[in-house]
Protein backbone atom coordinates (compact mmCIF):
# COMPACT_ATOMS: atom_id res chain seq x y z
CA UNK A 1 0.00 0.00 0.00
CA UNK A 2 2.82 2.40 0.84
CA UNK A 3 4.36 1.74 -2.57
CA UNK A 4 1.09 2.59 -4.32
CA UNK A 5 0.82 5.93 -2.50
CA UNK A 6 4.46 6.94 -2.86
CA UNK A 7 5.14 5.83 -6.45
CA UNK A 8 3.48 8.95 -8.03
CA UNK A 9 5.41 11.12 -5.59
CA UNK A 10 8.76 9.57 -6.52
CA UNK A 11 8.05 9.89 -10.24
CA UNK A 12 6.91 13.48 -9.88
CA UNK A 13 9.87 14.53 -7.76
CA UNK A 14 12.33 12.87 -10.11
CA UNK A 15 10.90 14.51 -13.23
CA UNK A 16 9.21 17.54 -11.64
CA UNK A 17 10.82 20.15 -13.84
CA UNK A 18 10.05 18.23 -17.03
CA UNK A 19 6.46 17.45 -16.02
CA UNK A 20 5.66 21.06 -15.14
CA UNK A 21 7.30 22.30 -18.34
CA UNK A 22 5.28 19.80 -20.38
CA UNK A 23 2.02 20.96 -18.76
CA UNK A 24 2.81 24.62 -19.46
CA UNK A 25 3.91 23.86 -23.00
CA UNK A 26 0.79 21.85 -23.80
CA UNK A 27 -1.40 24.61 -22.34
CA UNK A 28 0.27 27.29 -24.46
CA UNK A 29 0.08 25.05 -27.52
CA UNK A 30 -3.62 24.37 -26.93
CA UNK A 31 -4.40 28.09 -26.71
CA UNK A 32 -2.41 28.75 -29.88
CA UNK A 33 -4.30 25.96 -31.64
CA UNK A 34 -7.67 27.40 -30.55
CA UNK A 35 -6.78 30.86 -31.85
CA UNK A 36 -5.41 29.59 -35.16
CA UNK A 37 -8.28 27.12 -35.54
CA UNK A 38 -10.93 29.83 -35.18
CA UNK A 39 -9.24 32.12 -37.70
CA UNK A 40 -8.71 30.42 -41.08
CA UNK A 41 -6.01 32.88 -42.15
CA UNK A 42 -3.06 30.52 -42.33
CA UNK A 43 -2.56 27.94 -45.09
CA UNK A 44 -3.89 24.48 -44.26
CA UNK A 45 -0.65 22.91 -43.03
CA UNK A 46 0.83 25.90 -41.23
CA UNK A 47 -1.26 25.86 -38.04
CA UNK A 48 -0.21 22.35 -36.85
CA UNK A 49 3.44 23.17 -37.54
CA UNK A 50 3.27 26.43 -35.56
CA UNK A 51 1.50 24.74 -32.65
CA UNK A 52 4.05 21.92 -32.56
CA UNK A 53 6.89 24.45 -32.70
CA UNK A 54 5.43 26.38 -29.74
CA UNK A 55 5.04 23.21 -27.65
CA UNK A 56 8.53 21.87 -28.41
CA UNK A 57 10.29 25.16 -27.68
CA UNK A 58 8.22 25.80 -24.53
CA UNK A 59 9.53 22.56 -23.05
CA UNK A 60 12.92 24.21 -22.61
CA UNK A 61 12.75 27.94 -23.38
CA UNK A 62 9.63 29.81 -22.16
CA UNK A 63 10.52 33.25 -23.55
CA UNK A 64 11.13 32.14 -27.17
CA UNK A 65 7.98 30.00 -27.04
CA UNK A 66 6.00 32.97 -25.70
CA UNK A 67 7.39 35.13 -28.50
CA UNK A 68 6.57 32.62 -31.25
CA UNK A 69 3.04 32.07 -29.91
CA UNK A 70 2.45 35.84 -29.79
CA UNK A 71 3.73 36.32 -33.33
CA UNK A 72 1.60 33.42 -34.56
CA UNK A 73 -1.50 35.01 -33.00
CA UNK A 74 -0.63 38.50 -34.27
CA UNK A 75 -1.50 37.75 -37.89
CA UNK A 76 -5.11 36.66 -37.15
CA UNK A 77 -5.49 39.82 -35.04
CA UNK A 78 -4.13 41.82 -37.99
CA UNK A 79 -6.83 40.41 -40.27
CA UNK A 80 -9.41 41.86 -37.88
CA UNK A 81 -7.79 45.26 -37.37
CA UNK A 82 -4.31 46.72 -37.83
CA UNK A 83 -4.71 48.88 -34.73
CA UNK A 84 -5.78 45.91 -32.61
CA UNK A 85 -2.62 44.13 -33.71
CA UNK A 86 -0.52 47.15 -32.69
CA UNK A 87 -2.15 47.19 -29.24
CA UNK A 88 -1.73 43.44 -28.94
CA UNK A 89 1.99 43.57 -29.76
CA UNK A 90 2.48 46.53 -27.42
CA UNK A 91 1.07 44.55 -24.50
CA UNK A 92 3.08 41.46 -25.51
CA UNK A 93 6.33 43.45 -25.56
CA UNK A 94 5.76 45.57 -22.44
CA UNK A 95 4.63 42.61 -20.30
CA UNK A 96 6.96 39.97 -21.73
CA UNK A 97 9.00 39.50 -18.54
CA UNK A 98 6.21 38.49 -16.11
CA UNK A 99 4.11 36.76 -18.78
CA UNK A 100 6.97 34.57 -20.01
CA UNK A 101 8.44 33.95 -16.55
CA UNK A 102 5.07 32.84 -15.14
CA UNK A 103 4.07 30.99 -18.29
CA UNK A 104 1.63 28.71 -16.45
CA UNK A 105 -0.15 31.74 -14.97
CA UNK A 106 -0.23 33.34 -18.42
CA UNK A 107 -1.91 30.24 -19.85
CA UNK A 108 -4.48 30.33 -17.03
CA UNK A 109 -5.22 34.03 -17.64
CA UNK A 110 -5.61 33.61 -21.39
CA UNK A 111 -7.83 30.55 -20.92
CA UNK A 112 -10.31 32.43 -18.70
CA UNK A 113 -12.79 33.24 -21.53
CA UNK A 114 -12.71 29.58 -22.61
CA UNK A 115 -13.30 28.40 -19.04
CA UNK A 116 -16.26 30.80 -18.79
CA UNK A 117 -17.94 28.90 -21.61
CA UNK A 118 -18.13 25.87 -19.30
CA UNK A 119 -18.83 27.89 -16.11
CA UNK A 120 -15.34 27.16 -14.77
CA UNK A 121 -14.14 30.78 -14.65
CA UNK A 122 -14.88 31.00 -10.91
CA UNK A 123 -11.95 28.64 -10.33
CA UNK A 124 -9.35 31.00 -11.84
CA UNK A 125 -8.70 33.35 -8.87
CA UNK A 126 -8.89 30.43 -6.42
CA UNK A 127 -6.30 28.43 -8.36
CA UNK A 128 -4.15 31.55 -8.69
CA UNK A 129 -4.02 31.96 -4.92
CA UNK A 130 -3.48 28.27 -4.19
CA UNK A 131 -0.67 27.80 -6.71
CA UNK A 132 1.13 31.14 -6.86
CA UNK A 133 0.56 32.72 -3.44
CA UNK A 134 -0.99 35.97 -2.24
CA UNK A 135 0.94 38.57 -4.27
CA UNK A 136 0.87 36.66 -7.55
CA UNK A 137 -2.70 35.53 -6.87
CA UNK A 138 -3.70 39.20 -6.63
CA UNK A 139 -2.38 40.22 -10.04
CA UNK A 140 -3.30 36.94 -11.74
CA UNK A 141 -6.89 37.12 -10.52
CA UNK A 142 -7.28 40.78 -11.45
CA UNK A 143 -5.62 40.36 -14.85
CA UNK A 144 -7.79 37.33 -15.67
CA UNK A 145 -10.95 39.27 -14.81
CA UNK A 146 -9.84 42.24 -16.92
CA UNK A 147 -8.79 40.06 -19.87
CA UNK A 148 -12.11 38.20 -19.92
CA UNK A 149 -14.01 41.49 -19.92
CA UNK A 150 -11.86 43.02 -22.65
CA UNK A 151 -12.13 40.06 -25.00
CA UNK A 152 -15.84 39.61 -24.36
CA UNK A 153 -16.53 43.29 -24.93
CA UNK A 154 -14.53 43.35 -28.15
CA UNK A 155 -16.62 40.43 -29.43
CA UNK A 156 -19.88 42.16 -28.50
CA UNK A 157 -20.73 39.97 -25.49
CA UNK A 158 -22.01 41.00 -22.07
CA UNK A 159 -18.88 41.61 -19.98
CA UNK A 160 -20.55 41.14 -16.60
CA UNK A 161 -19.03 38.06 -14.92
CA UNK A 162 -22.51 37.20 -13.62
CA UNK A 163 -23.72 36.85 -17.21
CA UNK A 164 -20.67 35.52 -19.12
CA UNK A 165 -21.17 31.82 -18.37
CA UNK A 166 -21.81 29.76 -21.49
CA UNK A 167 -20.46 32.45 -23.87
CA UNK A 168 -17.28 32.41 -25.91
CA UNK A 169 -15.94 35.34 -28.02
CA UNK A 170 -16.23 34.62 -31.73
CA UNK A 171 -14.02 35.94 -34.51
CA UNK A 172 -17.09 37.07 -36.42
CA UNK A 173 -18.02 39.40 -33.57
CA UNK A 174 -14.53 40.90 -33.50
CA UNK A 175 -14.54 41.39 -37.26
CA UNK A 176 -17.96 43.01 -37.22
CA UNK A 177 -17.03 45.50 -34.50
CA UNK A 178 -13.49 46.51 -35.50
CA UNK A 179 -13.06 46.02 -39.24
CA UNK A 180 -12.41 49.33 -40.99
CA UNK A 181 -12.07 51.50 -37.84
CA UNK A 182 -9.24 53.98 -37.36
CA UNK A 183 -7.03 54.14 -34.26
CA UNK A 184 -9.26 56.44 -32.18
CA UNK A 185 -12.43 54.57 -33.11
CA UNK A 186 -10.73 51.29 -32.15
CA UNK A 187 -9.85 52.61 -28.68
CA UNK A 188 -13.37 53.95 -28.18
CA UNK A 189 -14.88 50.64 -29.26
CA UNK A 190 -12.69 48.79 -26.70
CA UNK A 191 -13.73 50.97 -23.75
CA UNK A 192 -17.37 51.39 -24.82
CA UNK A 193 -18.71 48.30 -22.96
CA UNK A 194 -17.23 49.66 -19.71
CA UNK A 195 -19.00 53.05 -19.84
CA UNK A 196 -22.53 52.42 -21.09
CA UNK A 197 -24.05 53.93 -17.93
CA UNK A 198 -22.40 56.22 -15.32
CA UNK A 199 -21.96 53.34 -12.86
CA UNK A 200 -20.70 50.79 -15.39
CA UNK A 201 -17.03 51.66 -14.99
CA UNK A 202 -17.25 51.40 -11.19
CA UNK A 203 -19.20 48.14 -11.46
CA UNK A 204 -16.65 46.42 -13.69
CA UNK A 205 -13.73 47.87 -11.71
CA UNK A 206 -15.13 46.39 -8.49
CA UNK A 207 -15.56 42.98 -10.13
CA UNK A 208 -11.89 43.05 -11.18
CA UNK A 209 -10.87 44.09 -7.66
CA UNK A 210 -13.01 41.26 -6.24
CA UNK A 211 -11.18 38.64 -8.33
CA UNK A 212 -7.82 40.11 -7.32
CA UNK A 213 -8.81 40.19 -3.64
CA UNK A 214 -10.02 36.57 -3.69
CA UNK A 215 -6.76 35.45 -5.33
CA UNK A 216 -4.76 37.26 -2.64
CA UNK A 217 -6.97 36.02 0.21
CA UNK A 218 -6.77 32.40 -0.90
CA UNK A 219 -3.00 32.79 -1.26
CA UNK A 220 -2.73 34.04 2.32
CA UNK A 221 -4.79 31.15 3.70
CA UNK A 222 -2.82 28.61 1.66
CA UNK A 223 0.40 29.51 3.49
CA UNK A 224 -0.93 28.80 6.98
CA UNK A 225 0.64 25.97 8.94
CA UNK A 226 -2.70 24.42 9.88
CA UNK A 227 -3.30 23.68 6.20
CA UNK A 228 -1.79 20.18 6.46
CA UNK A 229 -3.26 19.32 9.86
CA UNK A 230 -6.66 18.45 8.39
CA UNK A 231 -5.53 17.68 4.84
CA UNK A 232 -7.27 17.35 2.38
CA UNK A 233 -10.35 18.91 4.00
CA UNK A 234 -8.46 22.12 4.72
CA UNK A 235 -7.82 22.54 0.97
CA UNK A 236 -11.52 22.18 0.21
CA UNK A 237 -12.36 24.62 3.00
CA UNK A 238 -10.02 27.25 1.52
CA UNK A 239 -11.46 26.68 -1.96
CA UNK A 240 -14.96 26.92 -0.51
CA UNK A 241 -14.18 30.21 1.20
CA UNK A 242 -12.78 31.58 -2.06
CA UNK A 243 -15.81 30.49 -4.07
CA UNK A 244 -18.21 31.86 -1.44
CA UNK A 245 -16.37 35.19 -1.38
CA UNK A 246 -16.59 35.43 -5.18
CA UNK A 247 -20.31 34.66 -5.29
CA UNK A 248 -21.31 36.81 -2.32
CA UNK A 249 -19.09 39.70 -3.41
CA UNK A 250 -20.39 39.65 -6.99
CA UNK A 251 -24.03 39.57 -5.82
CA UNK A 252 -23.37 42.37 -3.30
CA UNK A 253 -21.85 44.58 -6.02
CA UNK A 254 -24.80 43.86 -8.29
CA UNK A 255 -27.33 44.73 -5.59
CA UNK A 256 -25.51 47.96 -4.79
CA UNK A 257 -25.08 49.14 -8.41
CA UNK A 258 -28.38 47.91 -9.80
CA UNK A 259 -28.42 50.13 -12.89
CA UNK A 260 -25.15 48.52 -14.09
CA UNK A 261 -26.03 44.95 -13.08
CA UNK A 262 -28.22 42.48 -15.00
CA UNK A 263 -31.96 43.06 -14.53
CA UNK A 264 -32.41 39.50 -13.29
CA UNK A 265 -29.71 37.72 -11.32
CA UNK A 266 -29.31 34.09 -12.33
CA UNK A 267 -29.00 32.74 -8.80
CA UNK A 268 -28.96 29.12 -9.96
CA UNK A 269 -26.18 29.87 -12.45
CA UNK A 270 -24.17 31.73 -9.81
CA UNK A 271 -24.53 28.82 -7.38
CA UNK A 272 -23.54 26.23 -10.01
CA UNK A 273 -20.56 28.32 -11.13
CA UNK A 274 -19.35 28.80 -7.55
CA UNK A 275 -19.69 25.10 -6.76
CA UNK A 276 -17.86 24.11 -9.95
CA UNK A 277 -15.09 26.58 -9.18
CA UNK A 278 -14.74 25.22 -5.64
CA UNK A 279 -14.73 21.59 -6.80
CA UNK A 280 -12.28 22.07 -9.70
CA UNK A 281 -9.81 24.23 -7.80
CA UNK A 282 -9.96 22.07 -4.68
CA UNK A 283 -9.48 18.79 -6.54
CA UNK A 284 -6.62 20.15 -8.65
CA UNK A 285 -4.84 21.41 -5.54
CA UNK A 286 -5.39 18.10 -3.72
CA UNK A 287 -3.95 16.23 -6.71
CA UNK A 288 -0.97 18.57 -6.94
CA UNK A 289 -0.27 18.32 -3.21
CA UNK A 290 -0.64 14.54 -3.31
CA UNK A 291 2.08 14.07 -5.91
CA UNK A 292 4.25 16.70 -4.20
CA UNK A 293 3.71 15.63 -0.58
CA UNK A 294 2.13 12.16 -0.51
CA UNK A 295 -0.21 11.05 2.23
CA UNK A 296 1.48 9.36 5.16
CA UNK A 297 0.09 5.96 6.01
CA UNK A 298 -0.16 5.81 9.79
CA UNK A 299 0.96 2.54 11.40
CA UNK A 300 -1.67 0.66 13.44
CA UNK A 301 -1.81 1.49 17.13
CA UNK A 302 0.07 -0.88 19.43
CA UNK A 303 -2.13 -2.88 21.77
CA UNK A 304 -1.61 -2.47 25.47
CA UNK A 305 0.13 -5.49 27.06
CA UNK A 306 -2.03 -7.92 29.02
CA UNK A 307 -1.32 -8.04 32.74
CA UNK A 308 0.83 -10.99 33.62
CA UNK A 309 2.37 -11.31 30.16
CA UNK A 310 5.68 -9.79 29.14
CA UNK A 311 5.35 -6.61 27.14
CA UNK A 312 6.27 -6.67 23.45
CA UNK A 313 9.81 -5.37 22.99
Amino acid sequence: MSTVFHAPHRIYKRYQTHIESAIRACGLGALTAIVLGNTPDYPTNWAPVLVALVVIIALRWPLPAYTIAALAMAYPVYTVSLYLMVLFLAVVILAHRPLSHYLGATVLILATPLLAKYQLHWAVPIIAGLWWGAVNGFWIGGTAALWGKLLGGMAGLNIDWLAMAGQFPATAGLMQRFHGLDALETLLKIVQPFIITPNDLLYHFLQIVLWAAVGAGVGVLATRRWLFNKYPWSILIISGLGGAALAIGAVAIALWLQDAAPPQLDRAGILVGALLGIAVSGLLEVLRTFVDLPLTIKPPKRMRPVVGLPAEP
